[in-house]
């Protein structure tokens, strides 16, 4: 039984990883480009910029993957997506 155990939790790593890349893969396939959707009407450079550097859009995409996967963790995305500040343990 416990074999069988390590065994799916060692099938679940690298499953979880594969789907994770291609959610991120079809996110960054969409049309359009996010920080205009999010600036709405003001379509002022400088605030553009400041979305593109505050969610690192402006960063490589390797690096864009790595804080999407960072972002997931229960503690670091839900909360502060609503109240835009980090929790303290």
């Amino acid at each position: 039984m416990l074999n069988f155990l390590a065994k799916r939790i060692l099938q679940l790593i690298p499953t979880l990883f594969f789907v994770s890349i291609l959610i991120f893969s079809l996110q960054h396939l969409l049309p359009g480009d996010p920080a205009l959707v999010m600036a709405g009407e003001e379509r002022d450079p400088a605030v553009i910029e400041q979305i593109r550097q505050q969610y690192r859009l402006d960063r490589p995409i390797p690096v864009q993957y790595f804080y999407w996967v960072k972002g997931c963790w229960p503690a670091t995305s839900a909360s502060r997506f609503v109240s835009r500040r980090r929790f303290s343990a």
